[in-house]
């Protein structure tokens, strides 16, 4: 059945497993296999484990068999899916699980968002992308659609947002609710602040539209692009502060340190991809109801560094608060992954 339903016979017994892995009480996870026969079970479960829970790379899949050819098919597949032996020395870090990400997105050198990220672009006319557009059902339509065209590509680095794809018909409805709430500025300036703008798609897009449609309000008002990515700050200031120089300000900061508001101006906040893009935490819940906050534990090997997951008891008080103002986030085998990141955001726009 393993070799004849393949990833369908594996999906259950994966699931089972990520069912009693809390018990393993941050441990890595480890399986042992007898009888693997070619594999089919240990490749499908470790597929598994890498599309859908990314930290299996702390799981390890031992497999035995009799026959010598299966033992050398059963290596190749271990070698498609290996990780360096875990080799302690006396350098050892721990962080709450939401630094830790932190610094993986945005460390300066070394974060997921320093990347120099392929531009890519737009070749659909306007009435392709309202057809394109037409064409989703619903959320779930486009988001397949989005992940077959990451599928297709080539570049590792190549992104692409509803601002880049849909281009100025994404940006004319945000324009279009600006002016609505315009005339609460009372004659000053408009100010726009826009935090993770990344390449400048949607403050290019608008700034077209104001300065078309209400060259009036295109002529004073201010557009502050806040980027905490040093390779988009240095593409916005390439494209966008070009275009409109006059118009717009590049920060280079993060949204959850910025402190240019005035205290007596009124001003509009846009935050596209930001909250989902922000880190969060995650809660071990027991059987008995007790509840553990994680940390990641990160030592240096020979091989380089190896992290893995620490639980501790949950004392985080922004973790705590978080849980404490909501019961909508439900429990996923036994975690709960809690948006500390977005807190953190909107506590710091809520005390300005």
């Amino acid at each position: 059945p393993s070799e004849l339903f393949g990833a369908l016979y594996a999906e259950p017994i994966a699931k089972l497993i990520l069912q009693l892995y809390p018990r393993f009480k941050g441990k890595p996870l480890r399986i042992i296999e007898f009888g693997p026969g070619r594999g089919a079970t240990c490749s499908n479960l470790l597929d598994y484990f890498k599309t859908k829970m990314p930290t299996g790379s702390n799981c390890v899949i031992f497999t035995s068999m009799i026959k010598s050819v299966g033992g050398r098919l059963l290596r190749r597949s271990a070698e498609t899916h290996s990780s360096p032996a875990r080799v302690p020395t006396r350098s050892t870090d721990s962080v709450i699980l939401r630094d830790w990400i932190d610094d993986s997105l945005y460390n300066p050198k070394k974060g997921y968002f320093q990347k120099k990220a392929s531009i890519i672009q737009e070749r659909r006319t306007k009435q392709e992308l309202i057809s394109l557009f037409r064409s989703f059902k619903n959320r779930e339509a486009y988001m397949d659609w989005l992940k077959d065209w990451y599928r297709n590509q080539a570049d590792g680095n190549a992104w692409r947002t509803p601002s880049e794809l849909f281009g100025a018909l994404y940006a004319e409805p945000i324009a279009k609710l600006i002016l609505q709430l315009y005339p609460r500025f009372k004659g000053k300036p408009l100010r726009i602040i826009e935090f993770g703008p990344g390449r400048g798609a949607t403050c290019s897009n608008l700034l077209d539209y104001f300065k078309t449609k209400m060259p009036t309000v295109y002529a004073n008002l201010t557009y502050e692009c806040v980027e905490i990515s040093s390779s988009f700050a240095e593409a916005l200031e390439s494209s966008v502060v070009q275009k409109h120089p006059r118009r717009v300000k590049i920060t280079h900061a993060s949204a959850l340190e910025y402190q240019g508001f005035a205290s007596n101006d009124p001003c509009i906040i846009i935050g596209l991809e930001v909250l989902d893009n922000l880190t969060h935490d995650r809660v071990l819940i027991h059987p008995d109801g007790k509840r553990e906050e994680t940390w990641v534990s990160t030592r240096k090997t020979h091989r380089g560094a190896q992290s893995e997951f620490v639980q501790r008891p949950l004392r985080d008080s922004v973790i705590t608060s978080v849980l404490d103002i909501t019961n909508s986030i439900k429990p996923y085998h036994n975690e709960i992954y809690v948006p500390t990141g977005s807190y953190k955001l909107l506590q710091h726009l809520a005390n300005v």
